[in-house]
């Protein structure tokens, strides 16, 4: 069963790939990320590892949103303690704040 979470980055214009496979659109990725691995629990928010491109990225998910992205998953986890995403406008914004 798939996993999806929302993407705060995500920038909506027309989602494409350049010809050597990278985005190039300047949308910051896609309104939701999706996996099928399982997630770890850890500091308060879920970890899910997610293949693109031919590597594997590390999610950071807190309420649904994806709050951190690492390379592994002790980089995860140490912006799971860390937290750091709670006093940016985007967070705030994910929460309904008016910022």
């Amino acid at each position: 069963m798939k996993t999806q979470y929302k993407n705060p980055w995500h920038i909506d214009k027309p989602y494409k790939l350049s010809e050597d496979g990278w985005r190039n659109s300047g949308n910051q990725g896609p309104e939701f990320y999706e996996t099928d691995s399982p997630a770890m629990e850890y500091a308060g928010c879920l970890i899910y590892a997610r293949q693109e491109f031919g590597y594997t990225i590390f999610d950071v998910v807190l309420n649904g949103v994806c709050v951190a992205q690492r390379a592994g998953i002790n980089g995860a986890k140490a912006a799971a303690e860390a937290r750091e995403w709670e006093d940016r406008e985007w967070w705030q914004k994910c929460q309904g704040v008016k910022v």
